[in-house]
């Protein structure tokens, strides 16, 4: 072999290897055996989603360079979201689901080992104190209740072309998969609780009361304003204390009622310690200088004598149940994203002198808003009548059933004989008896025959008491007022109804306050817009009956006001 060729060769050979190290260093180089684990489940021993206490996503934001965390966390049997005060979390179902997500998810492609490439394909972990801001992913990690790590991974960008399939690593891994999620995991707080703030449906609500006053905040006075009632007959709603010339938009009263059947929760702030539990006290409430703060900033203001005011009024509405919900409109409040629904840790002190901030710069209009509930059993109509025991009544039951037995047999005889027997213990004699037996009333007394007119006759039982007339226990049983047992039987069910109602609204009542009591809520504007109502807006005047043409109304008698 000559030089020449000899040259040519290693020029060849030279330039392969360049050609191979070229190729093996672009983004995205695979080679053979890096695909020894494509197809394999991630996670192969988190199998069940039930056995996740605790979910946390770590986001970043790239426009303030800081993490972004989520959490969702269950602790002594309740489920939290601790970025959001410990709010209770609505999340057996959401997190079951959520934890579905990784469960038998696969390494459905391998896209490369290099850590350069991590930026590129948006798998750099959030929390990577070393990496610049571009190219973050978010980590999604669940545990169970022994803080163990059942799955955790970095979900990247998403693939372009190939829907529901994204870029995903394994924390402290080089190696870049695809992946296809069947969805996001969510880090939505409306996402995680129960949203539902008052618990009711429209048709429950069966009574409004309006009392729009409000507070100027420079003077901090209370601003008398209109206060009205309305109420449902049926189906239909109506304003109390009409004029004769009034008449009411029925349908807007019929939107309150809807709005408060859907409205929304929005955002949470925890009220001072004190003022939570003081809030549930019948004997008013203790106001500190930290508790006045947290009410102020967030539009509440406190009378003299102690009486609570709300910045823009309060709405009171009674339901079917008898729970009587009171909103207390507050201030005015915007912003965006986790600003919105749980606020910063230093919230500024809105005072009189102070602006509100700005619509432009802060997010759309949202409100404070502070609810509390009381069972008033004045709301449930209580039935009428004489109430006895079930012990009673199984006594007059016993009663009657044997009184007409004998009715039977004395009407018989008086066919056969044409005449009443003298005594019931008649009944019992004769070869043939028409009783077989004369049993004692439950109360071991006699029953009675009584003779009437025209050979019309009644048997009586005196009750407990075995005397003429009686009340309560006491009270006649009479085989011509069968009805009264009914009636009896009729009230005895209806209080026991009744008694159960009461019990039932107390509990809920109960229930609602242990719910409401610790948090300030936050709403949308459009829901406050729709409940809080002044009263020429559901009241309007009767338009003037039109005069048919060719006609004009008929002068007064005495125009100038003389007879």
């Amino acid at each position: 072999m000559n030089s020449n060729l000899a040259r040519t060769f290693t020029f060849l050979a030279v330039a392969v290897v360049l050609v191979l190290i070229a190729f093996m260093t672009v983004p995205g180089f695979r080679d053979p055996k890096l695909f020894d684990d494509k197809g394999e489940e991630f996670f192969p021993e988190f199998t069940d989603p039930t056995a996740a206490t605790d979910l946390e996503i770590l986001g970043f934001e790239a426009d303030t360079a800081s993490l972004k965390p989520f959490k969702v966390h269950f602790k002594k049997g309740r489920w939290s979201i601790p970025s959001h005060y410990d709010y209770p979390a609505d999340a057996k179902d959401q997190m079951a689901e959520a934890a579905g997500i990784l469960i038998g998810l696969k390494k459905d492609d391998i896209r490369s080992d290099l850590p350069e490439d991590h930026k590129l394909f948006g798998v750099i972990d959030p929390q990577d104190t070393g990496a610049e801001s571009e190219g973050r992913g978010t980590r999604v990690t669940f545990k169970d209740g022994s803080g163990n790590t059942l799955a955790t991974i970095i979900l990247g960008k998403e693939i372009e072309g190939r829907e529901g399939m994204r870029y995903v690593r394994i924390p402290e891994k080089k190696r870049t998969y695809a992946a296809k999620l069947p969805a996001d995991v969510s880090t939505k707080f409306e996402d995680w609780i129960e949203t539902d703030l008052l618990a009711l449906t429209s048709s429950d609500v069966d009574q409004l009361r309006f009392d729009n006053y409000s507070i100027d905040e420079v003077t901090l006075a209370v601003m008398p304003g209109e206060k009205y009632v309305a109420k449902k007959d049926g189906t239909e709603w109506n304003v109390t204390e009409l004029a004769e010339d009034e008449e009411v938009d029925k349908a807007k009263l019929g939107d309150v009622a809807s709005a408060m059947g859907e409205l929304k929760i929005v955002g949470v702030r925890p009220k001072p310690a004190g003022l939570s539990s003081n809030l549930t006290r019948e004997q008013g409430i203790e106001f500190t200088p930290q508790t006045m703060m947290s009410l102020q900033q967030r539009g509440y203001f406190v009378g003299r004598d102690g009486t609570l005011f709300s910045n823009e009024g309060d709405l009171f509405a009674m339901t079917t149940s008898g729970i009587e919900y009171t909103l207390r409109f507050g201030e005015v409040l915007y912003g965006t994203g986790e600003a919105l629904t749980a606020g910063s840790a230093q919230e500024p002190v809105k005072t009189g002198d102070q602006t509100e901030p700005e619509k432009e710069t802060d997010g759309a209009a949202n409100r404070y808003l502070m609810v509390t509930a009381r069972f008033d059993p004045a709301l449930l109509e209580k039935p009428e009548g004489t109430l006895l025991t079930q012990d009673q009544l199984t006594k007059r039951k016993t009663a009657q059933d044997e009184m007409m037995k004998i009715f039977s047999a004395v009407r018989e005889f008086k066919k056969v004989n044409s005449a009443l027997p003298a005594t019931i213990a008649e009944l019992t004699e004769g070869e043939e008896p028409l009783l077989v037996e004369l049993k004692k009333d439950p109360w071991e007394n006699d029953y009675v025959l009584e003779a009437g007119e025209e050979d019309k006759f009644t048997i009586l039982s005196f009750g407990a008491d075995n005397a003429k007339g009686g009340e309560g226990e006491g009270l006649d049983l009479a085989s011509d007022n069968w009805t009264r047992e009914d009636d009896l039987k009729e009230y005895a069910d209806a209080m026991k109804e009744y008694t159960t109602k009461v019990t039932d609204g107390t509990a809920e009542a109960e229930k609602l306050t242990r719910r409401f009591a610790p948090w300030y809520y936050v709403i949308d504007d459009a829901s406050f817009q729709k409940l809080h109502l002044a009263r020429d807006q559901v009241v309007t005047k009767k338009e003037a009956e039109a005069v048919p043409t060719g006609e004009t109304p008929d002068a007064p008698l005495f125009p100038d006001g003389n007879g």
